[in-house]
């Protein structure tokens, strides 16, 4: 009869045990029933548990390695044999380090390691089970206090025929001097001359001292009609109409810093048939260098990139380079086409029985809040509704229809540098 694999290592242990073969105690360890021994050999610890059960002692030989990895193997053949792991293995946290930063963004970082319970840290991670702790942590993510270089509306002179314009050119919470435009042909200046008025550095020249795009902001103001009225914070020269729009314009930008004369980007009809009507293309200035928010950030290449129906960035922040939209007050009075052209009087619009007058709050006269007049108003968007919205969304040209304000609404104003 064959012996089954239990009878013959069981055979095995007794004869070594009966034998002499075994005769040293450093190459082998005894089992007795009913105890448990520790066996650390060949880097493998385990606790060999006797439980008496068939009355038998065993010698565990530990001469080389691969007789003890036959020992445990042999675990699962012998019924009154058990092992057990001799240590715990856990995760170890050195504890957080400092920042490495005190603003702006940095880290913390820790040592983390597989350490036994005797205090040993293993190499092989695998021990310890569980997901690793991090070993790395964002900190002080706040944005680092920082001093203005300069004002809005300032220039300096680089050398002798560059100007840098201030503004937030590094995307942080404080001004500085960048975005270098050279002056005109012909044109100089001092350099490391700093003007309160960017267009005042550069003397001489054709085509004047313009040496940098036009600023262009929404205002952080709104104003009924007429502008003139409401509760909206806008300085008012107490008069209404274009006039009176291009001073909320002008005294807005000064109180920022930005100095010289700012156009409200609104057209109009003089006649209340429509006749003799006015556009926002006659009124601001063509910058053939192009156009920039108040916080540095482009808006149209030039003129001719203006006026496309499609703006690289909305005008969307204020004279102080604040973000001005949110909330409900989105609305700004232009009655003016993306070409500039005043409404009803474009190529793009197709609006019959509705002229520049009547829906231009009567030249930015009235405040009336019911039937006619009404206001057209322009979005804070970079698509052609900048500038007019439409009835069908994203409908650029030849609209047939326009969304319309009643004029004791309050609204904000787009104001370009002239």
């Amino acid at each position: 009869m064959k012996s089954s694999p239990t009878q013959k290592i069981i055979a095995v242990l007794v004869l070594v045990f009966a034998g002499a073969a075994i005769v040293y105690a450093a190459e082998s360890y005894r089992s007795n029933p009913s105890t448990t021994i520790t066996v650390n050999e060949h880097t493998v610890c385990k606790n060999v548990i006797n439980n008496g059960s068939l009355g038998r002692s065993y010698f565990i030989p530990t001469k080389t390695s691969a007789e003890w990895s036959s020992f445990r193997a042999a675990d699962s053949y012998l019924t009154d044999i058990s092992l057990s792991d001799c240590y715990t293995y856990s995760w170890y946290q050195s504890g957080w380090g400092s920042c490495s930063v005190s603003c702006g963004g940095g880290y913390r970082t820790q040592t983390v390691s597989c350490k036994r319970s005797d205090g040993v840290i293993m190499t092989d991670e695998s021990f310890c089970t569980g997901t690793k702790p991090e070993t790395s942590l964002e900190c002080n993510t706040q944005v680092c206090p920082c001093t203005d270089e300069c004002s809005f509306g300032q220039g300096k002179c680089v050398n002798g025929t560059d100007v840098e314009v201030c503004g937030n050119w590094d995307g942080d919470s404080c001004l500085e001097f960048g975005g270098i435009q050279s002056c005109s042909v012909g044109g100089t200046c001092t350099a490391g001359q700093i003007y309160d008025y960017v267009g005042n550095v550069c003397q001489g020249g054709s085509g004047g001292s313009q040496a940098r795009p036009s600023y262009v902001f929404i205002t952080n103001c709104s104003v009924q009609g007429d502008m003139r009225s409401g509760t909206g914070g806008c300085p008012s020269s107490g008069g209404t109409g274009p006039s009176a729009a291009d001073y909320i314009c002008t005294a807005s930008a000064n109180q920022a810093g930005l100095w010289g004369n700012y156009k409200a980007w609104i057209s109009g009809s003089y006649n209340s048939d429509g006749s003799n009507y006015y556009s926002a293309k006659d009124r601001v200035y063509h910058n053939t260098l192009g156009y920039v928010r108040t916080d540095g950030v482009k808006v149209a290449d030039d003129w001719n990139d203006l006026i496309d129906g499609t703006l690289d960035n909305a005008i969307s922040v204020d004279q102080y380079g604040n973000l001005a939209v949110g909330g409900t007050n989105n609305m700004i009075w232009t009655s003016t086409s993306y070409d500039g052209t005043a409404f009803s009087h474009s190529t793009n619009d197709i609006v019959s029985g509705l002229n520049s007058y009547t829906y231009s709050c009567q030249n930015w006269t009235s405040t009336l809040d019911v039937g006619s007049p009404w206001g057209v108003y322009g979005l804070p968007r970079a698509d052609c509704w900048w500038s007019r919205t439409g009835a069908v969304p994203n409908y650029c040209n030849n609209w047939i229809a326009s969304s319309f304000s009643t004029c004791s609404l309050q609204h904000r104003l787009y104001c370009f540098e002239n």
